[in-house]
Parts: C-alpha cells; structure tokens; sequence
C-alpha cells in the first residue's frame, strides 16, 4: 500500500491514497470506495483502520467473522490502539466467528467479490475530516472498472 500523509502545518496535510485492493483470483462484482484513508489508517497502512469505524465490523457480521486489530496477540476486542466504541461490541451477532487478521478480513472481502478503493488519489485534509478535502485528485474509477469489467456495482462506504 503506498498511501502517505505529510504534514503542512497546522493539522492540514497532503495525503494519497492507497493502492486499490483486488483479487488476483475472485473476479470483483463490487467495488467499495471510500474517501481517502484517514490518521489511523495510514498510520496503519490499512483501509478502514481505526477501531470505531464501522466497515470490517459490518464486513465480519456479514462474512461470518470477527475484525482482529493490529495487536493479534492481545485478547479480543482490546487488539486495537484505541477501543472500539460499545454501540459497536454490544450490536455484534457473530460473537464466535473467527477473529481475523487484517490481511485475512480483506482475503474473505475479496474472495466474496468484493474490491475496495478510494475516490480521492491525492488531497488536502484536516486531519481525518472529509469535509475539510481540498486541491484533489481522483483516482481512475472509469480505468479500472475497465480493467475488471466483472464489477457491475460501485458502492460508496460512508
């Protein structure tokens, strides 16, 4: 992944994106997007990375697993750098699914078709916050939608 996030001054930065994360095996029906990685995920070097961010909570409950944090060797939920917000851990069904990896909740995504990317290729930003999103550049969705004609959906992850 080659996202990167340079501080300017005063809690603005100039961020990328990551790379788009695709199946070289699953030919993707969807493709998920987001805005552009926030703090936390590209101190992490993973889409959707901080804790109370509610997308691999909602891919686990629908794949069947649990979302691991980057700390695999500490007890489950308390493997993230902040805890998860409890409106979250309390809505859980899939209380004994598998606790995955990061790598190995995007193998499941993936696997069931799904690819994940972001509108934004480069931007300004404060801090995290989307609204605050200036001088951007997109990525190439039209490029590739093309490249994999399989995908018949774009859903926005919001």
């Amino acid at each position: 992944m080659n996202g990167t996030r340079e501080l300017l001054e005063d809690s603005r930065y100039r961020v990328s994106s990551f790379d788009p994360i695709v199946s070289p095996v699953v030919a993707p029906h969807t493709l998920i997007v987001g805005t552009m990685p926030g703090i936390t995920s590209h101190g992490l070097s993973v889409y959707y990375g901080h804790a109370s961010n509610v997308f691999w909570w909602i891919a686990g409950e629908a794949l069947g697993f649990r979302r691991g944090g980057p700390h695999m060797e500490r007890e489950w939920p308390d493997q993230f750098q902040t805890k998860p917000a409890k409106d979250i851990l309390s809505g859980l069904l899939q209380v004994s699914a598998p606790i995955l990896s990061y790598q190995e909740q995007v193998a499941q995504l993936t696997g069931a078709g799904f690819a994940l990317w972001d509108v934004v290729k480069e931007c300004g930003i404060k801090n995290s916050d989307d609204t605050s999103i200036r001088d951007c550049t997109p990525n190439d969705i039209k490029g590739l939608v093309e490249r994999h004609p399989s995908i018949t959906k774009i859903v926005f992850a919001s």
